[in-house]
């Protein structure tokens, strides 16, 4: 395994021309290595570099450095205590090393993202469920392979939660109820609701918490994070940095509680600087999942 760093923009262009030769990029990795075992030397011929050649070098080495201020080489760890404009900075900070780290994703499109992944099956949950074909309950639940776009984001359910969600349609149309409710809750009484529909969505039959708040976070991901065994001790630890003061919650609206605590969440910015920004102010709550999971590596 080779992690070799390239300049987005010469990344983008050689992907592009390589994919016309029918070829990936680890292809042109295998095929540079086979020439150098069979002939025994660099496919190219190498010379003492020109004056020309010189320049180009510096303007890579330029742009490497130039992608080195740009990106972080750690993922920034979730914005505690800040305003709305610094929560915004890190989510751009967070993508950024997203799509230069581990994985084959990111928090914005294009390509498998957490905004994606929400701007396309948020809309479907206003729907009538009992529409939904095969295909779309593993969708909304997450449970296509990391290969099919991003629907495995804000939680993997791995099939096994089709069947208490979908299988039975008094449980389906009990769940599609509860979510629908959250969907159509006002601000005010949103911890109330939210807090009421985690507790009926765990007391069903085999639908555990990471199911459940997967479903809330696509309802509202404004208010909403998808809690499961990859961000469960990050979050808690997240929250547990503002003191609890609402009694009666469970584990689900204590967290929400401490995340709605936080500057970046209450603090309405009034007018945002691009169409990306209002779309993550949208989902804000639910994109705490960007900074805090990490991904298998099995």
């Amino acid at each position: 395994m080779f992690h070799v760093r390239v300049n987005s923009e010469l990344k983008r262009r050689a992907t592009d021309a390589l994919e016309t030769m029918g070829l990936t990029a680890a292809d042109a990795v295998r095929l540079l290595f086979r020439r150098i075992v069979v002939d025994q030397a660099f496919p190219l011929e190498l010379k003492v570099p020109n004056a020309a050649s010189r320049r180009a070098v510096a303007e890579v080495e330029a742009m490497v450095q130039e992608d080195a201020t740009r990106y972080p080489p750690n993922r920034p760890p979730p914005p505690s205590d800040v305003s709305w404009a610094a929560y915004w900075r890190a989510i751009q900070e967070c993508d950024a090393w997203w799509k230069r780290g581990p994985a084959d994703f990111s928090v914005f499109p294009p390509g498998k993202s957490w905004v994606g992944v929400i701007r396309k099956l948020r809309p479907s949950l206003h729907r009538d469920w009992a529409d939904f074909d095969e295909t779309h309950h593993k969708r909304v639940l997450g449970c296509a392979s990391r290969h099919d776009e991003d629907w495995a984001l804000l939680g993997n359910m791995f099939g096994f939660a089709i069947k208490p969600v979908f299988g039975d349609p008094t449980i389906r149309r009990e769940v599609e109820t509860i979510v629908k409710g959250v969907i159509d809750s006002s601000d005010d009484a949103f911890l109330e609701t939210v807090n009421s529909a985690y507790a009926s969505l765990i007391a069903l039959p085999r639908l555990g918490p990471a199911v459940a708040t997967r479903l809330l976070t696509l309802a509202r991901p404004d208010r909403c994070v998808s809690w499961n065994g990859a961000s469960s001790a990050g979050l808690a630890a997240y929250s547990a940095q503002v003191p609890q003061a609402h009694p009666g919650l469970n584990p689900y609206g204590r967290l929400l509680q401490g995340i709605y605590k936080h500057p970046w969440f209450s603090e309405n910015p009034g007018r945002f600087g691009s169409p990306d920004e209002e779309e993550a102010w949208s989902m804000r709550v639910a994109l705490l999942d960007a900074f805090i999971y990490t991904p298998s590596t099995h």
